[in-house]
């Protein structure tokens, strides 16, 4: 029973359970170890949060994201701070990458620097770039590089 508390993410009943367990097993009793581990194990999934983004099904991860893309670019960018996985998981999914603007930082719609493009390049199909931008040299190499062979519109 402790064990479907466990993985049904009811880690303080799971803990309840085989407290109870350890009360009525005799300590010689070999069940008495496993009983142990398996409260150990619930102790550290209590302390450990749960990724729902990344365990999450990829169409509802997905659908999360494009609600993210109704905000802001700028928004998006941050998500990909949160941990290696969420920057794995939203540069792999092409539709918020499908514009690009990246400028000075002026606008919340843009990127700030060149440091997010060599991951999501791929997915562009219009890029635009700020001439006054310091980084304009690096994106413009980037697009030679890289397989950019979707754009489609590139302002300057």
């Amino acid at each position: 029973m402790g064990r479907l508390y466990m993985d049904q993410g009811y880690q303080n009943q799971a803990i309840n359970v085989f407290n109870k367990g350890l009360e009525m097993v005799p300590r010689t009793n070999t069940q008495c170890q496993v009983l142990e581990q398996e409260k150990q194990l619930a102790e550290q999934r209590m302390n450990r949060p749960i990724n729902f983004f990344v365990n999450a099904p990829y169409d509802i991860a997905c659908c999360i994201i494009d609600q993210l893309i109704h905000k802001d670019l700028f928004t998006i960018v941050q998500c990909t701070r949160v941990s290696s996985s969420w920057r794995s998981l939203i540069l792999d999914y092409p539709k918020p990458w499908r514009h690009i603007y990246a400028d000075d930082g002026t606008t919340e719609a843009s990127l700030r620097s060149c440091h997010i493009m060599p991951p999501i390049i791929h997915h562009a199909q219009h890029f635009g770039i700020c001439p006054s931008q310091r980084n304009s040299k690096k994106c413009l190499e980037l697009i030679q590089t890289k397989k950019t062979h979707q754009i489609s519109i590139l302002c300057w």
